[in-house]
C-alpha cells in the first residue's frame, strides 16, 4: 500500500527511494513496540483497546478527575455570591463539566495529542479569588423565606460577578493562545527554571491554605474525617483489592480514594442528619454538614440543559482583573509544559517536539477561552491526575481520553446530576481540598530536586521569592488603603497585579534566577531544558526518533509537501527558528560571494 501510495503521488518514481519509505515504515513500528515493551504498557499511545475495556478505562479516567473538576466551582461559589441558589451553582458545575470534556477532546485531537484530560486550574482560581475581595460583601444569602426581589438582588450580583472573570479570562487566554501558536512559548521558557516553576506553584498551594482551612472550619470533625479517609485509601490501603464475582479482584482504593471518601462522609453527614445531631439553626457551627439544608435544589433543577456562550450575560473586562489572569495564564503554561514532558514519559512516547507544546499551549489557550465565553469561572489546564493513571493501567491510549472527554460532556448536559453534585455539604469540599491543595504546593516543591540545594545562591532564590510572593500580597490584601495613587484604575490594577501571590513570588524568582550568577547545573537548567527537537544539537545529525504519534489526524501528506509550513511553528514541519538563521547565513554567504 505505501509503494503504490507513492507511485500515485510522484509518477516519475525512484525505486530507491521506495526502498527508503518502506524502511523508514518498518523501523518505526519496530521502535514503537520496543517502546511499548520497555514501559511495560498495555495499550500504547495510538492502539485502540476493545470496546468494553475502552468503556471501564475512560469511566475509571473520569473518576479519577472527576473531583478536581467539581469542587472548583464549589470552592468559588462563596466569592461570588451563588453558594445558597444551588439550582444556579449547579449550571455553572454542568459548565465546568462540559467545558472540560470539549478541551480535553480538542487537546488530545488536535493540541499536543497527548493522553491528558484539561481541568479547572488553582491557577485562574488565585486570582479570581483575589478579584472578588474587592468588590466588597455579598448580600445575605437565600432562605426558604426569600423573597423574590432577594433572589433577583442574588442573580444579578454574582452573574455581574462571574462576567467580570469571563472576561478576564478570555482576555489573558487571548495572550496565552497567541503565546502557544506564534512559538513565544519556546523563547519564554529560556528564562524559565525549576526554581521559578517550584516557587511560582508552590505559592500556589499555600495561599490556598487559607481557603480551605475556612471552608473545612463549618464542621472540622467531618472535614477531618474526609480528609483522613482520603489519605487512609490513597496511602495504605492503596495495595488491597476488592473480590468481585468471576474471581476478579478491583484495586478501587488506588483508583478512586477521593469518590470513596467523599461518599462515605456524605453518608455519614446523611445519618446524623437524620439524627438531628447537626444543629437546625443557619448560624449555629455544624449546620452547613446537613444534608437537608436545600431540598429544592435537585427538584428545580432541569433534567437537560445544555451550557452555552454568553449564557451569564456580558462580558466585563478590566486591566487589572486582565494581569491577574495573565499571572495565572502564565503559571498554568509552565505547569502544563512539565506535564507533556511527564505523560509523554509515562506513555512510552518519544520527547515532546516544540511544535507539539507550542501547539499544545495555544490549543489551552483556545480551551480558556472557550471556557470563559461559556462562563466556567475558571480556565483550564492539563490535570496529573491523568498521566497518574496512566502509570497505574499501564494504559496510554490516546481514544481513552477522548472517551473520557465524551463522558465529561455527557455529564455536564444532565441538570439534575449537577444539582446532586452542587448540594455536597460544605465540610466534605473543604476536606477534599485540604489534600488538593496540599499536593499542589508539593508538586511545586518537587521541581527543587532539580537544582543543587546545596548552593546558597539556590537558598536565597527560592526563600526570599517565597517570602515576597506570600508577605507583599497578604500585606496589600489586608490593607488595601495604602494603596492610593488618586486614580481609581491604578489603584485597582496595583492592588490585584501585588495581591496575587503567584504573580509576585514568581516574577521575583524569575528575576533573581536569571540575574544572579550561577552554572546551569547549578540552576537546574541542563536537565530542564532537555533538547527536544529533531535534530540532536550536539553532533548536528537526525535523531532517528519517530514522532509521528504528535502528527495531526489528517492532512499530514499536504503539510509535508508545503514547504511553507516549516515557518509555522505548531505544524509538525516546523523546522524550528534556526531555520530563518540558517536562510540569513546562506544568503549572507551568497552576497559575498558574487562580490
Amino acid at each position: 500500500m505505501a509503494n503504490n501510495h507513492f507511485r500515485d503521488k510522484n509518477e516519475n518514481y525512484d525505486e530507491s527511494k521506495i526502498e527508503e519509505f518502506t524502511l523508514e515504515t518498518t523501523d518505526g513500528d519496530r521502535r514503537k513496540d520496543e517502546s511499548k515493551k520497555t514501559s511495560g504498557l498495555v495499550y500504547g499511545i495510538e492502539e485502540r483497546p476493545p470496546l468494553p475495556t475502552l468503556c471501564m478505562l475512560s469511566a475509571q479516567l473520569f473518576l479519577a478527575v472527576f473531583s478536581g473538576i467539581l469542587t472548583t466551582p464549589l470552592i468559588l461559589s462563596p466569592f461570588i455570591c451563588l453558594d445558597s441558589d444551588k439550582v444556579a451553582l449547579s449550571e455553572v458545575v454542568a459548565t465546568n463539566f462540559f467545558v472540560s470534556g470539549l478541551i480535553t477532546f480538542l487537546q488530545s485531537t488536535f493540541g499536543c495529542r497527548l493522553p491528558i484530560i484539561q481541568g479547572a486550574s488553582a491557577a485562574y482560581l488565585l486570582p479570581a479569588i483575589v478579584m472578588m475581595g474587592f468588590k466588597g460583601e455579598c448580600p445575605p444569602p437565600l432562605t426558604a423565606n426569600s423573597t423574590a426581589e432577594e433572589h433577583e438582588m442574588i442573580t444579578e450580583e454574582w452573574k455581574g460577578r462571574m462576567c467580570e472573570i469571563q472576561g478576564a479570562i478570555v482576555l489573558a487566554c487571548l495572550t496565552q493562545f497567541i503565546i502557544g501558536f506564534s512559538g513565544i512559548c519556546g523563547f519564554l521558557m529560556r528564562f524559565i527554571g525549576p526554581i521559578t516553576v517550584g516557587s511560582t506553584i508552590s505559592i500556589i498551594g499555600i495561599s490556598l491554605f487559607p481557603i480551605a482551612k475556612d471552608i473545612s472550619s463549618s464542621h472540622w470533625g467531618i472535614a477531618a474525617l474526609t480528609t483522613f479517609q482520603i489519605i487512609l485509601y490513597s496511602q495504605v490501603l492503596e495495595r488491597f483489592s476488592i473480590p468481585c464475582p468471576g474471581g476478579r479482584k478491583f484495586s478501587a482504593f488506588r483508583f478512586f480514594p477521593v469518590l470513596l471518601a467523599m461518599l462515605s462522609s456524605w453518608g455519614i453527614c446523611g445519618i446524623l442528619t437524620a439524627a438531628n445531631v447537626f444543629p437546625e439553626e443557619s448560624d449555629a457551627y455544624g449546620y452547613e454538614a446537613r444534608t437537608d439544608i436545600y431540598p429544592d435544589a435537585v427538584k428545580n433543577a432541569p433534567w437537560f440543559r445544555v451550557p452555552y456562550p454568553g449564557q451569564w450575560g456580558m462580558l466585563r473586562v478590566t486591566s487589572a482583573g486582565y494581569l491577574g489572569m495573565l499571572a495565572g495564564a502564565l503559571a498554568s503554561i509552565t505547569e502544563s509544559i512539565g506535564d507533556y514532558q511527564a505523560c509523554a514519559r509515562i506513555s512510552g512516547a518519544p520527547p515532546v517536539p516544540s511544535h507539539a507544546i507550542n501547539r499544545g499551549i495555544g490549543m489551552e489557550g483556545l480551551g480558556c477561552i472557550i471556557a470563559g465565553l461559556m462562563g466556567s469561572g475558571n480556565g483550564s489546564t492539563s490535570y496529573g491526575e491523568s498521566i497518574a493513571i496512566i502509570g497505574l493501567t499501564k494504559t496510554s491510549s490516546r481514544i481513552v481520553a477522548q472517551g473520557t472527554a465524551i463522558l465529561l460532556i455527557l455529564v455536564g448536559l444532565f441538570g439534575k446530576i449537577n444539582a446532586v453534585f452542587s448540594t455536597i455539604p460544605h465540610p466534605i469540599v473543604g476536606g477534599v481540598v485540604v489534600i488538593t491543595f496540599s499536593i499542589v504546593a508539593s508538586v511545586g516543591l518537587s521541581n527543587l530536586q532539580l537544582i543543587d540545594m546545596n548552593s546558597p545562591r539556590n537558598y536565597v532564590v527560592f526563600g526570599f521569592s517565597l517570602f515576597i510572593g506570600l508577605s507583599i500580597p497578604d500585606y496589600v490584601n489586608t490593607n488595601p488603603e495604602v494603596i492610593n495613587t488618586g486614580v481609581d484604575v491604578i489603584d485597582q490594577l496595583l492592588k490585584i497585579s501585588l495581591g496575587t501571590s503567584m504573580f509576585i513570588g514568581g516574577l521575583t524568582a524569575c528575576l533573581l534566577d536569571n540575574l544572579i550568577p550561577g552554572t546551569d547545573e547549578e540552576r537546574g537548567i541542563l536537565v530542564w531544558q532537555e533538547s527536544n527537537d529533531d535534530n540532536d544539537q550536539t553532533t548536528g545529525k537526525e535523531t532517528m526518533v519517530d514522532k509521528s504519534c504528535y502528527d495531526l489526524p489528517f492532512g499530514m501528506n499536504y503539510i509535508r509537501e508545503w514547504k511553507w509550513t516549516r515557518y509555522l511553528p505548531f505544524s509538525p514541519t516546523f523546522e524550528g527558528f534556526h531555520f530563518f538563521k540558517r536562510g540569513y547565513l546562506r544568503m549572507r554567504h551568497s552576497f559575498k560571494s558574487d562580490l
